[in-house]
């Protein structure tokens, strides 16, 4: 799964990266980016063959073009990669209008609720394969909106969680953004099979399930040993509960 990330890279250092030619965005650093937010999203301006890329803001939780309102959204933040292109809410996304989400880390739980933050070895962008649709309201609001595809947990992050989300390489990332390439093993090909990118973890601070905290300290190591039990209950009382939304745990 894929329920919170982070992206704290500066707007220059994801136009040079991904080669965005579009004005300049204000940018500040997100260290608890949760679902219903807006999220930087990256697409291809034409049909991807010259690499034309645009990016924009997203609100992560996908409204498919049919849904009757925007609730649904709330049980849409991941697609499981093997099966989106045969569902309802993602196919015709799945086929014509893909996205990736540049991401500088995400944030996993295990099943004793200890939170992990997972993130490039060399401190880089981790890119993430994505479908977004563009949903009318019935007063007549455009609203576009994104889900972010899961994949099974490669080796490393296995011990965490089952899932996780799928993350591109750099020679995978013109193939998922071109508009013309519909092939579906093509494209399964990309997302199916768990990254082969030089990942890194490490044990966090409860303080990152609540959505309020939005600041560096989310991401810093702790001991992987409590000494005092009781102060940690008492920590996470006082953080309230996780962030949850329908159906996360099961993509």
């Amino acid at each position: 799964m894929c329920g919170r990330f982070a992206l704290i890279h500066s707007w220059e250092e994801i136009r040079q990266f991904y080669k965005i030619n579009i004005q300049p965005m204000n940018l500040r650093p997100r260290y608890n980016i949760a679902p219903s937010q807006p999220i930087l999203s990256i697409t291809s301006s034409n049909d991807g063959l010259n690499k034309n890329y645009t990016a924009g803001y997203f609100r992560w939780g996908l409204i498919p073009g049919w849904a009757k309102d925007a609730s649904m959204g709330t049980k849409l933040i991941n697609a499981r990669a093997e099966t989106a292109h045969e569902k309802p809410s993602f196919r015709d996304a799945y086929r014509k209008r893909r996205c990736l989400i540049p991401i500088s880390g995400f944030y996993e739980w295990n099943e004793s609720k200890q939170p992990f933050w997972i993130t490039s070895t060399n401190s880089g962008f981790l890119s993430l394969a994505g479908l977004w649709e563009s949903w009318i309201s019935s007063n007549g609001e455009e609203i576009k909106t994104c889900a972010i595809l899961t994949t099974k947990a490669n080796k490393d992050l296995s011990e965490i969680h089952s899932r996780m989300p799928v993350i591109l390489s750099d020679s995978n990332i013109k193939n998922w953004l071109t508009y013309g390439k519909t092939n579906l093993s093509i494209l399964s090909g990309i997302v199916s099979v768990p990254t082969d990118e030089a990942i890194t973890k490490w044990q966090i601070s409860k303080k990152v399930n609540s959505v309020s905290n939005d600041e560096d300290t989310l991401i810093k190591p702790i001991n992987s040993e409590i000494s005092d039990p009781a102060a940690a209950e008492k920590e996470d009382s006082a953080q309230g509960n996780l962030f949850k939304y329908p159906n996360v745990d099961k993509n």
